[in-house]
């Protein structure tokens, strides 16, 4: 077999003995069960029980079978009132019960005797323990999204970590490579990686870095997040941590909206009480709307969503830079001893002289390290090291929507499609401009400038051929294109008299090499700079249920591809210089920073190094998801549940030849 078969996900034989009905779970859509009996314990079998969605006036039905029990799968997300009623019987209606996507909820009556125009109407009462289902889950509702406290950004994977198992929310990648900030938990002590996310119940991971998401909808967007950390069904997989899926709202027959604005501000917070210039301005700004409402009332609705973020984060910075004497090879008032390498390092190390008066002779200072040097500011702060306060901007824009329709084509036959849409454009500039350096947020390597565009679309349709055979199609893609260049200016390496080096390609056009100094600050630009990445991943789920007497059994499949074309080098194609102290020491004496200055301005790398792209690293490769689980209420104070889940992984394949090489 030229594929791999990853692992049995799920298979287990899982006995419950409980005291009500259980049903299996639906990715999407959720379940109503009970039991019908009258005032001695009888079962009723034959009683019928009309479900309806009192927002969108939706309904089902179905018949209790001969031991008085009846579920109702694939039941779309909502309010309901329950409707139960047999001849000689009072009807029984329960208002307000609430079916989220992946939850099984129980609605259990005892008739009694009397004229079914007689009702017996309750209000949905409140469920303290779950007992229908094995698997451990959360339900985040809306108004936790919304009222519990959120990271800066309003992020609604910060508040993830109050289901079991689930650990606070972590930063992941640079404002490029993960421009719309999607965060990692780690569920139950397993990577992050490990995750499966989804919304409206279709693929959200990102492909080329997979424990980020590809959308993140704002608090007001999100109806639900489902979080399952251990023991789920078979029809979930593909991850060994948890699995996270996200439900849009949806629009009712009532038009219905909002809007809102958050904004945080450096001019409310303390200044930096040591730092000796003005602190620049940080201001978020957070900002948006959501509307829904009916297009054709009873039939179709819409919900759409839009948040705007303008990010402004202002730092300052302490950096070392050479002070104007030993720019101009003066180390006379260092008490580091400088000495002649030769003019092209060959000096043995145990022999080689002083310079005289510690000073190097003007013509032996490498043309290309004094063009550097004359570019790179000169210290505004006294002393040799943290010298230079350097102020910086973190600037990012960011626009996002989403847009939902659901439509009911018949009772039977309902469906939706949901797009949803990214644009950001970051900035972060190297301090030392084209020379590069760092940028100015802390921890961070990465100065650039880079749009980034992330897309995704999910369609579902629902068809009920039978109250005892149902059937689900779900659609999804996603696409994310992020990029990042290279801040500095075109073949200026060549300018400055490094030859070989700007090469008119992709990766070396623009800028200098990276170029370490032993104590002072990194110049050039990071080495996976630039980067152009695209990927482009879609999955095709169709699931089956079928209730045969006390047996629901649920079937399918759900089919991958995921495409990765990426151009972004590993190491850096416009090369490496090290200059530390060792070619300007004498063996057996010490070395400081300036050494490793004495070095690059006579042009004495310690070590070199280049990366030469070849190829690419793009594939593409797809995956197979198959299930089969069934439930099996024996009696009722037992019901067996069992499943089969089956992943495979093939090898991947290339895009462009030699990719895999």
């Amino acid at each position: 077999m030229k594929h791999s078969v990853c692992q049995f996900l799920f298979f287990t034989l899982c006995f419950s003995a409980v005291f009500t009905l259980s049903a299996v779970g639906q990715t999407v859509t959720g379940s109503l069960v009970g039991r019908v009996e009258d005032a001695a314990g009888a079962v009723v079998p034959g009683a019928r029980v009309v479900v309806t969605e009192v927002s969108r006036g939706t309904t089902r039905e179905i018949t209790t079978n001969d031991e008085g029990n009846y579920s109702i799968g694939s039941v779309e997300p909502g309010i309901y009132r329950v409707e139960i009623e047999q001849a000689n019987f009072k009807k029984f209606i329960r208002e307000n019960v609430e079916v989220a996507i992946n939850t099984t909820v129980r609605v259990d009556t005892t008739l009694e005797a009397g004229a079914i125009s007689e009702i017996v109407q309750v209000e949905q009462e409140q469920v303290q323990l779950k007992t229908d289902r094995a698997d451990v889950s959360t339900q985040i509702t809306s108004e936790q999204v919304e009222e519990l406290p959120l990271s800066v950004d309003r992020n609604y994977q910060s508040v993830l970590d109050i289901s079991p198992g689930v650990t606070e929310a972590a930063s992941v990648g640079s404002a490029f490579g993960n421009p719309n900030g999607s965060t990692t938990n780690r569920i139950n002590g397993q990577n992050e990686r490990y995750n499966n996310f989804q919304l409206d119940g279709t693929i959200n991971n990102q492909t080329n870095v997979i424990s980020q998401t590809a959308i993140v909808p704002p608090p007001e967007a999100i109806q639900v997040v489902d979080v399952s950390t251990n023991a789920y069904d078979a029809e979930q997989g593909r991850a060994a941590g948890g699995v996270i899926n996200v439900q849009i709202k949806s629009g009712t027959n009532r038009f219905r909206g909002s809007l809102f604005a958050y904004n945080t501000n450096s001019a409310f917070k303390a200044k930096n009480a040591i730092s000796t210039r003005a602190q620049p301005n940080t201001n978020l700004n957070q900002f948006g709307f959501t509307f829904g409402g009916p297009i054709i009332k009873d039939k179709t609705f819409f919900f759409g969503d839009y948040q705007g973020v303008r990010n402004r984060v202002g730092q300052n910075v302490l950096l070392s830079v050479p002070i104007a004497a030993y720019r101009n090879g003066d180390f006379s008032s260092s008490s580091a001893l400088i000495y002649d390498p030769g003019v092209n390092g060959q000096a043995t190390p145990s022999s080689r002289p002083q310079f005289a008066g510690n000073i190097i002779p003007q013509n032996r200072i490498n043309p290309a390290a004094r063009a550097i040097l004359a570019r790179l500011p000169l210290p505004n702060l006294p002393g040799l090291i943290n010298n230079y306060e350097a102020s910086g901007s973190l600037i990012q824009d960011r626009n996002s929507f989403d847009i939902k329709v659901n439509h009911n084509f018949s009772e039977a036959t309902t469906a939706f499609v949901r797009y949803s849409f990214f644009k950001s454009f970051t900035s972060d500039l190297p301090l030392f401009g084209a020379l590069g350096g760092p940028p100015s947020t802390p921890g961070s390597s990465t100065a650039s400038t880079g749009p980034g565009k992330n897309q995704s679309v999910s369609a579902n349709v629902t068809h009920v051929f039978s109250p005892k055979l149902i059937t689900e199609f779900r659609f999804g893609y996603v696409r994310v294109h992020i990029s990042g260049d290279v801040p500095s200016e075109e073949n200026l390496a060549t300018t400055f008299g490094i030859p070989g080096i700007n090469q008119g390609d992709f990766f070396s056009s623009n800028g200098i090499p990276r170029m370490t100094i032993t104590g002072y600050e990194t110049l050039g630009i990071l080495g996976t700079l630039p980067f152009d990445i695209k990927e482009s991943s879609y999955n095709i789920v169709n699931n089956w249920t079928r209730i045969a007497g006390n047996h629901t059994i649920r079937f399918g499949a759900d089919i991958r591809k995921l495409r990765l074309d990426k151009q972004q080098a590993t190491g850096n194609p416009r090369g490496q210089f090290t200059f530390s102290g060792g070619l300007t020491a004498r063996s057996g004496t010490g070395t400081s920073a300036v050494n490793g200055l004495a070095a690059f301005l006579l042009g004495l790398p310690q070590a070199v190094e280049r990366t030469t792209v070849v190829n690419l690293g793009g594939y593409i490769t797809p995956q197979y998801f198959f299930f089969a689980q069934d439930r099996w209420q024996v009696n009722p104070k037992l019901t067996v549940n069992y499943g089969l889940r089956y992943e495979i992984y093939p090898y991947p394949s290339g895009i462009n030849p030699g990719d895999q090489s």
